[in-house]
């Protein structure tokens, strides 16, 4: 089960995740999203918190929890119940038991209790120099994967959960289900190791456990309250805060615990006191050690219903309540003792196993990062900027992590910064040339709108000639058509001439050598009708040819206007186009300018 999830769309390459994780080699920033590989992931929880797009995701038992049905099922809750639900805890272990069908309900304080009384026993055996509690599973899968040097000195003995569950199936023989309410995504990395037998089944986290009681709108408050059953814890109560082991450790073993938590657990504390060990410096006896700067109280997968202040309130609460309940401090310490006779040799032993690492990457030498350096243009001392905006804590880490194939140099600001200004450069001489371009266009396009202005101008006068060539020549063709009838009619009296000549003659031929003279004039006339007949016959078709000639002439004018019209458009278009491009070069350069801003 991959216990950390990424939400690939969610992911925004911010390197957070990177920055907070103390194992920073188990990202992955390759692709377009930093993705986790589990097996390199410690689970402390950080990077989910440290995501402000909720691209980081954990994933525990209650789905499957959820998904079965429960014949003999037992709860051991975490101590931290008391950070999560306050003075409404009773009410939370009635849920357990009446809702979720628990036969039984564990207090996991029991189980500091149990784990106090061994160390104090290992202690007391001298096993080794020092030991590393290892309550927090956090803790132990970084030594175990990153601090191997270390994995002898952490105690032998189970955690508060596993020595409840241990207790309950070996003491009580308990052989159905175990589930575990926790603070700790963790936990299930425990619970199904080898070396803890599985004793536990389920690990439910808070917030998942929320999540069903509000969509079932259960109310927690306005519950009963039930109790725990079998043993419960005294100041193993306060196991879930920071410091806690020593306090509950104290009441068995009078020994000096080095309490230490939080960030500087990773950063430094490991290798000091590797390094103290080796050159035979001073070290603690007994080191209480949390991935949590709060303790399990406020860890990865809790509610934060409370401050610190409250919940430290609620523990000191809850522990004077079960001295009132034993009775009296003396009869405490009776219970207990009594319980560690019941207990006796038996070891609630643990054992470890080196997770084995791919690399150690204080093996790695700035000689062997030379052609990874050069590749991020990290030549000069002062290109090692270490401005850690890639999410590692120094420019070598970052340097391994591309040697090992998990990130790359794009992923470097430094990088960036240089690819950056290399392209401004290019952008600034590209923009001169194109700026020298647009100024000898810009000179082109004015002569051009200049050459159109005349052209417009010129096609103006053209164009109005043409009209009025076309208005004169309809009126030469009304003129000419008024020449059809005139010809018409002195056809008519040509005819009519003739005929009258005709008359004439007849009429002078009757009259004899009296009508001699008449009949000469009737000749003339009939002669002067015959040639203006023929003048006529002439006429008519130079007319008619000189009325289709000028109507040619018409719509031949008509269609050099139509294309005029058509060359005019274009023109106009044309000039427009030129308009646009004036524009879009103007934006230009002005865009331009502000790139090389």
């Amino acid at each position: 089960m991959n216990l950390i999830n990424v939400d690939k769309d969610k992911c925004v390459n911010c390197f957070r995740c990177i920055a907070v994780c103390p194992v920073k080699y188990c990202n992955n920033a390759m692709g377009d999203f930093v993705d986790v590989d589990n097996n390199l992931c410690i689970q402390c929880g950080r990077c989910i918190f440290a995501c402000k797009h909720q691209a980081r995701l954990y994933t525990d038992d209650f789905d499957d929890f959820i998904g079965k049905s429960h014949d003999n099922l037992m709860f051991i809750v975490d101590s931290s119940i008391l950070a999560n639900y306050g003075d409404h805890f009773k009410k939370f272990i009635y849920f357990l038991k009446n809702n979720l069908k628990g036969r039984k309900v564990i207090d996991a304080g029991f189980g500091a209790e149990i784990i106090a009384m061994k160390y104090g026993d290992h202690i007391d055996k001298k096993k080794s120099n020092f030991v590393i509690s290892q309550q927090c599973p956090v803790i132990v899968k970084y030594i175990e994967t990153y601090k191997y040097k270390l994995i002898n000195n952490l105690a032998p003995i189970d955690s508060p959960a596993m020595a409840a569950a241990r207790y309950m199936r070996e003491f009580r023989s308990f052989n159905g289900e175990i589930a575990f309410i926790s603070p700790c995504i963790a936990k299930s990395v425990e619970f199904k190791d080898d070396n803890t037998k599985k004793y536990i089944n389920y690990n439910l986290t808070y917030p998942k456990l929320q999540q069903y009681i509000q969509n079932r709108k259960i109310d927690i408050p306005n519950l009963p309250e039930d109790e725990f059953d079998e043993y419960e814890a005294e100041a193993g109560t306060y196991i879930s805060s920071p410091g806690g082991f020593g306090e509950v450790l104290k009441k068995y073993k009078k020994v000096h615990t080095k309490q230490i938590e939080g960030k500087i657990v990773f950063d430094e504390y490991f290798d000091e006191l590797i390094k103290n060990v080796e050159t035979g410096k001073p070290y603690p006896p007994v080191i209480d050690v949390l991935n949590c700067s709060k303790g399990c109280n406020f860890g990865p997968a809790t509610l934060k219903n409370y401050t610190a202040d409250e919940v430290d309130w609620f523990h000191q609460k809850r522990i004077i309540d079960q001295i009132k309940k034993l009775g009296g401090k003396p009869k405490v310490d009776k219970y207990y003792r009594s319980i560690k006779s019941e207990l006796g040799s038996s070891p609630f032993e643990r054992k470890y196993s080196r997770k084995h690492f791919s690399f150690d990457s204080n093996t790695i030498k700035d000689e062997d990062l030379l052609e990874i350096y050069a590749d991020m243009r990290k030549i000069k001392p002062e290109d090692f900027q270490e401005c850690q905006a890639c999410g590692y804590g120094s420019c070598k880490e970052m340097a391994i992590a591309i040697k090992l194939g998990i990130n790359k140099k794009e992923n470097c600001y430094f990088y960036i910064k240089g690819e950056l200004k290399n392209r401004t450069a290019l952008i600034k001489n590209l923009s001169e040339k194109v700026n020298e371009s647009f100024a000898s266009m810009s000179e082109k396009i004015k002569n051009i709108k200049m050459i159109f202005n005349e052209i417009s101008n010129s096609y103006k006068i053209t164009h109005d000639t043409l009209v009025n060539v076309n208005k004169s020549n309809e009126i030469l063709v009304k003129l000419s058509m008024k020449f059809t009838p005139i010809v018409e009619a002195i056809t008519d009296i040509s005819d009519q001439t003739h005929l009258l000549s005709l008359n004439a003659a007849i009429e002078a031929a009757r009259a004899g050598s009296a009508g001699k003279g008449f009949a000469i004039v009737a000749h003339e006339v009939d002669t002067l009708s015959s040639k203006a007949s023929e003048e006529v016959e002439k006429i008519t078709p130079m007319v008619k040819d000189l009325i289709q000639k000028i109507m040619q002439i018409n719509k031949r004018g008509e269609a050099v206007i139509q294309d005029m019209e058509g060359v005019k458009n274009t023109l106009d278009g044309f000039s427009e186009n030129i308009k646009t491009v004036s524009e879009i070069m103007t934006g230009l350069t002005a865009l331009i300018k502000n790139l090389e801003l």
